[in-house]
């Protein structure tokens, strides 16, 4: 019984070692390959991954867009100075790059970011005017689990 139950233990450990890393592989598979950091520091070579160090993996362009607070994304969007489609995929590409570094992200949804923000510039292009008061702000979601004990 002892033994039944050590087995039985092992393959439940095995099972979600497995899960855990098909789901990263799968998140991973998720971010271009023009978007891959090629050699990954670990955290005892790389402490600090903000600032400058993220900095060498984006644009100019990317850095002012990422950088600029919720206020003035939207004051540029809707006066079209910005689009919304460069605003989502700076965003994108600085959240892969930050989950290559950390792992933060469960879930990615690019692909469909990229797309509403299509819908937002095309909008905005035939009428002339935003969507809305939001018009090409990009928003993160984050869920929480409630587990027991």
């Amino acid at each position: 019984l002892q033994a039944s139950n050590q087995q039985r233990r092992e393959n439940m450990a095995q099972d979600w070692k497995k899960a855990a890393k098909d789901k990263a592989d799968h998140v991973l598979s998720l971010i271009p390959q023009e978007w891959r950091i090629k050699d990954i520091p670990s955290a005892e070579q790389q402490r600090d991954v903000t600032g400058a160090y993220i900095h060498q993996f984006l644009d100019k362009k990317e850095i002012e867009i990422t950088e600029t607070d919720a206020v003035g994304v939207v004051a540029k969007t809707t006066s079209g100075q910005w689009s919304a489609v460069e605003v989502a995929k700076a965003f994108c590409h600085r959240a892969a790059i930050a989950h290559q570094l950390v792992n933060c992200l469960h879930e990615i949804f690019f692909d469909q970011a990229i797309a509403e923000a299509e819908k937002a510039d095309k909008y905005f292009k035939e009428n002339k005017k935003p969507i809305g008061v939001l018009h090409g702000l990009p928003v993160s979601l984050k869920d929480q689990f409630h587990v027991k004990g």
